[in-house]
């Protein structure tokens, strides 16, 4: 698809060049951007199927899963139309906790933190309840990710590549916690996961392939 895409973004002027080969025939050649709306349409379609595949039969989780593709699908579109508009950088750093509101207001899960050990004599109990401010914290959580993978867009194959490790070192972490443990409910938490993981590293293993 990837090929395809590429020859609709070179009509619509949606390119740029290579500035490491500046002052050379490569240099020169047009380099098609925003297929990230390529790699986003297939993850979701993707992770959508791997609802099909999960280990109980409690359908409670597909509340939070559905909620994570609708706040993925959003930043996916946001994506798109920073690259058609070129959005300004004080409007990026917002648009990132838009996209995650259909996932906080879906969470229904602990809002506890584990106190490190050497802080625990001066802050008291082991597990604090953060309440409203652990939302707080992830929305904020969301926004830092997605700018700090955006702010290496235009350096050929940095932004996905990253992308890949991270995606590879959470999926082999998901599948050593899986292999560890008998507790169902455990399970399906990391299975949750490899669900949303396996098709990102999946696709942007495709993208890498391009730049």
């Amino acid at each position: 698809m990837i090929p395809v895409a590429s020859k609709y973004v070179l009509r619509r002027n949606l390119f740029g060049y290579d500035i490491n080969k500046r002052g050379t025939y490569g240099g020169t050649l047009r380099v098609p951007e925003s297929l990230g709306i390529v790699v986003g349409i297939v993850f979701l379609v993707l992770a959508i199927l791997f609802q099909y595949s999960n280990f109980t039969s409690d359908s409670n989780w597909l509340v939070e899963y559905n909620a994570a593709l609708a706040s993925i699908c959003f930043m996916t579109l946001l994506g798109f139309v920073d690259d058609v508009l070129d959005v300004p950088w004080r409007v990026k750093l917002l648009l990132p906790s838009f996209a995650t509101l259909p996932l906080l207001m879906a969470y229904a899960g602990h809002t506890t933190i584990v106190i490190p050990k050497p802080l625990i004599p001066y802050l008291g109990p082991e597990v604090l309840d953060l309440g409203w401010i652990y939302k707080l914290y992830m929305g904020l959580l969301a926004v830092f990710c997605t700018n700090s993978i955006n702010i290496h867009a235009g350096l050929n194959g940095l932004e996905v590549g990253q992308t890949v490790v991270i995606a590879s070192a959470i999926l082999m972490l998901n599948i050593m916690q899986i292999g560890a443990s008998t507790d169902p409910e455990y399970k399906q938490a990391h299975a949750f996961s490899i669900y949303l993981v396996q098709p990102l590293l999946a696709t942007s293993l495709a993208l890498l392939s391009y730049n």
